[in-house]
């Protein structure tokens, strides 16, 4: 059994002596995590933007701004400018609040440094 894959070889969910291992863990944690995110940033902003656009809007200027700018109307276009604005905010806050927990989450899991005496 390669020495990496012992049990005995984990520390703090790591491989102790593999590099090789720790960097592909982290970089497959960092790629799942920047999907999640996107996955869930991409839901809000398409749910707040339609939940922003009026009632009375064209269904398909509800679907995407991109369809709301090329029906050629300007006021669907205006309202879709403002909602779209609205649901970026949104996106925007909920990524500042996430950015925030994963800097407490890392105050309070990271391992203190002690000083070499």
């Amino acid at each position: 059994m390669p020495q990496h894959a012992r049990a005995g070889d984990r520390q703090h969910g790591a491989f102790r002596g593999d590099p090789a291992a720790d960097s592909a863990l982290n970089d497959t944690i960092q790629q799942a995590g920047a999907a999640r995110g996107i996955a869930v940033l991409g839901s809000v902003l398409a749910s707040a933007y339609t939940a922003a656009m009026p009632a009375t809007a064209p269904d398909a200027a509800r679907l995407s701004i991109g369809n709301a700018l090329s029906l050629g109307d300007a006021g669907i276009a205006r309202v879709a400018r403002e909602a779209f604005t609205t649901a970026m905010s949104s996106a925007f806050l909920i990524s500042a609040a996430g950015v925030v927990a994963a800097a407490v989450l890392a105050l309070l899991v990271m391992p203190k440094k002690t000083a070499l005496s």
